[in-house]
């Protein structure tokens, strides 16, 4: 299986590891050993969010949504902007919004993360003035209400 030759090309990369967990969610659909990914890189490689965010995702998926509702209650309880990239693949705002994501909660992927994630991007400010909406420019705008009697 192709999740075994990455992890024996490699044994014991944190790499190899999230590759071999990709590929057990998203394409073999195989749920009971990307567990036990998520076992290993929440111990072994030492990154408790990766386990939670792993088992966010999996465990409804095995219907047990109380489990994975609690593993992402803790992961966004951990949350904190100012380790948003540590050790991580993907910015923190981010992953959390791909659970809501891929759990078929589109809105609070949205709403509550995707655009946190935007605007702890360094390119977010500048896109906005390129855009001409940035705060400094939408309180430049002059403009006066009028009132009918």
């Amino acid at each position: 299986m192709v999740t075994d030759t990455a992890l024996a090309l490699a044994p014991g990369s944190f790499l190899s590891e999230w590759n071999r967990l990709y590929l057990l969610i998203f394409h073999t659909k195989e749920y009971e050993k990307a567990l036990e990914s998520c076992e290993y890189l929440g111990t072994e490689a030492g990154s408790e969010r990766t386990k939670l965010f792993c088992q966010a995702i999996i465990y409804p998926k095995l219907g047990l949504k109380d489990k994975g509702d609690a593993a992402l209650a803790a992961l966004e309880q951990g949350f904190d902007e100012g380790a948003r990239n540590s050790i991580w693949l993907l910015p923190y705002p981010y992953a959390i919004a791909r659970v809501y994501a891929l759990n078929n909660q589109p809105d609070l992927a949205w709403n509550d993360w995707m655009l946190r994630s935007l605007h702890a991007d360094s390119r977010w400010q500048p896109f906005l003035q390129k855009a001409g909406v940035s705060k400094e420019q939408m309180r430049s705008i002059e403009f006066e209400i009028l009132v009918q009697e």
